[in-house]
């Protein structure tokens, strides 16, 4: 299991100027033996009205899975069966053939006016969205980790 903190990921206008430490490092890991077998990748979800939908450039397998562990766990509120696209720090690793699930609310405060602005600052930030999304990812882990859904 790794945790890695991305960085330089907001800082152009297209894939080719964003997403930097994901990029770099799946440039890296490329066809070797060492990359992940899966990858989540959590990105704004501290949101207090938490609405992750499921993204179209995201493995569909493991997109159902994910979304099977937060129903199962009472989170379908949260984790809504509507579907959007979304280029982030997922997309380098899906080109190197690791299956990998986006959890992102693109939607940031009202009219997502809290998105890259000053009022993106710790008072927004809702216990309980992170406890669910915290929850879903533990269960997925141990179900992938238990062979529960199978690599490829």
């Amino acid at each position: 299991l790794w945790i890695i903190f991305f960085d330089g990921e907001d800082v152009g206008d297209d894939s080719d100027t964003m997403f930097y430490g994901s990029r770099r490092l799946a440039e890296q890991l490329g066809a070797s033996a060492a990359k992940p077998e899966w990858l989540l990748v959590a990105d704004m979800i501290g949101d207090t009205h938490l609405a992750i939908r499921k993204d179209a450039n995201s493995d569909e397998r493991l997109v159902a899975y994910v979304w099977e562990k937060a129903r199962e766990l009472g989170y379908g509120r949260q984790f809504r069966n509507a579907e959007t696209a979304v280029m982030d720090d997922h997309v380098p690793f899906m080109a190197i053939g690791v299956p990998s699930c986006l959890l992102i609310d693109f939607r940031y405060g009202p009219l997502n006016s809290y998105w890259h602005t000053a009022k993106d600052d710790m008072d927004k930030i809702n216990a309980r969205s992170l406890k669910a999304v915290g929850d879903v990812i533990y269960r997925v882990v141990e179900g992938l980790d238990s062979g529960e859904l199978a690599a490829g």
